[in-house]
């Protein structure tokens, strides 16, 4: 039924109204306490106590009509959702990522799962709880030295405590710590053979050296950094995360001025030597039946081709190497990416036959035995998990494929072991 609103006068009853009554309750309420008419060309708007809901009556002709206008109850569920969105996009920054999670393939598990193993032990703290610390330390190698700290050289045999009880001394008590020695530089002084031309035997033209040096390899043995330390500024990079500008700041606190060109130079010149190696990883890679893809945006300065706020990628493929019938290998491998176009992102892959699984990228699309990955399909749903654990409907949706990881986890394990044939798990 439509109403030209335009011929109507509008009339707002203040307070809350119960929003419970129907047109007859509301209309006794227009005579009795606005003393007005209803059955007038009038509009008459109640609003409840929350102010989320509206209600209407109109006299229109021989009948007196009832409104409810579900526009303003639709307005509240919008601005209910949108509350929902703001929340999840204000914590979600600081919601740990999927692939910074050391349990890439067992988070959805883990969500839904309660602790079961043990309780967790809480310690009472005014106004608030925190979990109890347990120092779990890695049992040391049995040759570990022990240097002995004595506190008891001027100890009495005998001691009267703040209320004059006497107290005798008995075995000591032993406290263990563990210590560390700061790092120690010494240097490596490397001898190799190196020969002088013998004048009778030639005339060197001018520019050509008279001196040859043995050297096992040029590149790395010319400079003054040797293998240790070099691997120690790897170690620091890429499993401690500590960037070269803070190693040069390290370096330099210890008292060795290197800087970050410099450190960066190192690296270089060692990457060049184990380039066989990564060769060989990525020949077990593509040897395995199933390859995990995955690429992600990175900043490269100084690129002759591209301008540094050009996005580059670094793209990691991980993937199962058989040795042989009882002997498997997870592989990981790093590889610079200047884009991901499809031709790029399917260099080394366009003639492998095993099944690779990416996030859903359009440039995979095209793979014969392409799969797309659980972890990145639910993200989102996850993300509302980790701030609103009563939504139920995302629960359900989790738990259901929390099952499909299972039985995913399951066939996947079959099949690099060799156990499953591809047919089978291709169905």
């Amino acid at each position: 039924m439509f109403f030209n609103f335009n011929d109507y006068t509008f009339y707002l009853r203040p307070g809350k109204t119960d929003m419970r009554k129907r047109s007859s309750s509301l209309s006794f309420l227009i005579q009795d306490e606005m003393n007005l008419n209803p059955f007038e060309k009038c509009v008459f708007v109640f609003c409840s106590g929350n102010k989320t809901i509206i209600k209407a009556i109109v006299w229109d002709k021989n009948e007196l009509i009832y409104q409810l206008l579900s526009t303003n109850e639709k307005l509240t569920e919008d601005i209910n959702d949108l509350k929902e969105i703001l929340r999840l996009k204000s914590i979600q920054p600081f919601i740990p990522s999927t692939e910074q999670t050391g349990y890439l393939f067992d988070e959805m598990e883990l969500l839904i799962t309660a602790l079961t193993e043990e309780e967790e032990k809480l310690i009472e703290v005014k106004e608030h709880s925190r979990k109890k610390v347990s120092h779990k330390v890695k049992e040391l190698d049995s040759d570990t030295p022990i240097v002995n700290v004595d506190h008891c050289e001027d100890a009495d045999d005998e001691i009267v405590d703040n209320n004059g009880y006497l107290y005798t001394r008995i075995e000591d008590k032993i406290v263990e710590k563990i210590a560390i020695q700061p790092s120690s530089y010494y240097i490596e002084r490397h001898f190799y053979p190196q020969y002088k031309l013998k004048e009778f035997e030639a005339n060197k033209e001018d520019g050509e050296k008279n001196i040859i040096v043995q050297f096992n390899n040029k590149e790395t043995d010319t400079i003054i950094a040797s293998s240790s330390l070099v691997a120690k500024v790897v170690t620091r990079k890429y499993n401690d995360q500590l960037p070269l500008y803070r190693q040069e700041a390290i370096f330099k606190r210890e008292g060795l001025e290197f800087s970050r060109q410099t450190l960066s130079n190192w690296l270089l010149r060692y990457f060049n030597l184990i380039k066989p190696l990564q060769d060989r990883l990525k020949y077990h890679i593509l040897s395995s039946n199933l390859i995990n893809q995955d690429e992600t945006p990175v900043q490269v300065l100084k690129i002759p081709e591209s301008k540094p706020s050009t996005t580059h990628f670094m793209m990691v493929r991980v993937g199962v190497s058989n040795i042989d019938e009882k002997t498997t290998h997870k592989i990981v491998q790093y590889q610079y990416l200047s884009n991901r176009k499809k031709d790029t992102l399917n260099e080394d892959t366009k003639d492998y036959n095993g099944f690779i699984m990416t996030d859903g990228l359009k440039g995979y699309l095209d793979l014969n035995n392409h799969l797309n990955c659980w972890v990145h399909a639910i993200r989102q749903f996850k993300a509302i998990l980790k701030i609103n654990k009563k939504a139920t409907d995302t629960l359900i949706l989790v738990s259901l494929v929390n099952e499909l990881y299972k039985v995913e986890n399951r066939l996947r394990k079959q099949y690099e072991k060799g156990l499953l044939a591809k047919e089978s798990f291709n169905k």
